[in-house]
């Protein structure tokens, strides 16, 4: 069994795509489909000889003696997931995403449970390769496609070439996808396409990691804290530069100037994925006039770049911490984040650089609503509640005189 093997093992992390959702929304039904979920996995790993290493919540660690028998035990239990009957409001079922990986591991014996687990470089990679997997295929490092047979049993597709975090060197990523049923393998590969034509890690030169290493927030596996303090009037941006050129020192520039310009406007990086970037202010760092410092850090950007998006809106933030409990991360979610995520999308869509809304009800502070009445003008209004419409503004860098709000606000 690979809980007795020394030398190299393959290893294999499972996690379900928003679990969390499914556990808040439908907690019966989701009871239900984790049981699925569950002999699901344990039916396949006993087929193909895994190790079930240990559980976290609701992912799994296993063992096996093989890559070939790893990455066979996945997919035939992407498709076990694929073909079950599911519960309720699960009807569309839960989707997994698993990774795999090969080479020398670090094996301990469990004083108190008398199992096997497994340490080393090996299973940190695994670990961030599933992180950064699509649910319902299963990722792999290109490297180890020399080691299996995937013909006639599954659909390889390239990834992306990504410095995964803890790792100096970019690792060349792929997805297999299970020979399931067409719904669901369009599904998968229109994830796979969107993830792929966005730059990644190896535009970005190992000098620039060791600089961005502290701006980025990655969730560690397994996460096991989770805590949020009351909401907060706060500012939070998205910027998107999947309009930059993809030349290694446009790339590199902007993301530095990112940076930079947070640093300048008292804002703090939460989030650093590829070339997406989350700034917020009065969230970590207090600033009490935190849409107009959000509103000179557009300006910055806008003055020295020339290719990208940006969505900004102001209104409750919750701040939070999440990781493990030696190594925590700061986070923050709520209806003003995802608002920004809206905005960079419908400012990707009508090719403009910034868009902004404000979903705090009292309005702006006074310094704040006179300073940027030259620089904005309203463009829509999104019905985002049947009582409710917020308006969304367009920012210019150069003020016009001409330019009014589209809404009183008190």
């Amino acid at each position: 069994a690979p809980g007795l093997l020394t030398g190299e093992a393959a290893i294999v992390f499972t996690d379900i795509k928003s679990s969390t959702m499914w556990w808040d929304t439908a907690p019966g039904d989701m009871k239900l489909a984790l049981q699925i979920h569950n002999n699901c996995i344990r039916s396949e790993m006993a087929e193909f000889c895994g190790y079930e290493v240990k559980t976290i919540g609701d992912s799994f660690m296993i063992a096996f003696s093989t890559l070939e028998d790893a990455v066979w035990c996945c997919l035939s239990i992407q498709n076990g997931l694929a073909n079950a009957s599911w519960p309720g409001q699960i009807r569309g079922g839960l989707k997994v995403r698993m990774s795999a990986n090969y080479g020398p591991v670090e094996i301990e014996r469990n004083a108190i449970t008398g199992r096997f687990d497994y340490f080393g470089s090996t299973i940190n990679k695994a670990a961030r390769l599933e992180s950064i997997g699509v649910a319902g295929s299963l990722t792999l490092d290109e490297e180890l496609l020399s080691k299996i047979n995937s013909r006639n049993r599954c659909a390889v597709q390239f990834l992306g070439k990504v410095i995964l975090n803890g790792f100096k060197v970019a690792t060349r990523i792929v997805s297999l996808v299970p020979l399931v049923s067409k719904e669901i393998r369009d599904e998968i590969f229109a994830e796979i396409n969107q993830r792929s034509t966005q730059p990644t890690g190896d535009s970005i030169s190992d000098s620039l990691s060791s600089s961005l290493a502290s701006c980025s927030r990655r969730i560690p596996i397994p996460p096991s804290v989770v805590k949020f303090s009351r909401g907060q009037n706060g500012t939070v941006a998205i910027v998107d530069l999947m309009a930059t050129s993809s030349l290694f020192d446009d790339i590199r520039t902007a993301i530095i100037f990112v940076i930079s310009s947070s640093d300048r406007t008292s804002g703090a990086i939460l989030s650093l994925y590829c070339t997406t970037v989350l700034v917020s202010w009065n969230c970590v760092k207090t600033c009490q006039s935190h849409l107009g410092s959000g509103f000179l850090f557009c300006n910055f950007l806008c003055q020295n770049l020339t290719k990208f998006a940006l969505g900004i809106s102001c209104g409750s933030v919750i701040r939070g911490e999440t990781g493990t409990a030696t190594q925590k991360f700061v986070t923050v979610i709520g209806g003003c984040v995802k608002m920004a995520e809206l905005l960079v999308e419908a400012a990707l869509k009508i090719k403009t650089r910034v868009l902004h809304a404000s979903s705090i009800e009292n309005g702006y502070d006074a310094m704040s609503e006179h300073s940027l009445r030259p620089y904005i003008r309203p463009i829509d209004e999104w019905q985002v509640s049947s009582l409710n419409k917020i308006t969304i503004f367009e920012y210019h860098p150069e003020p016009t005189n001409d330019l009014v709000w589209g809404t009183e606000y008190n």
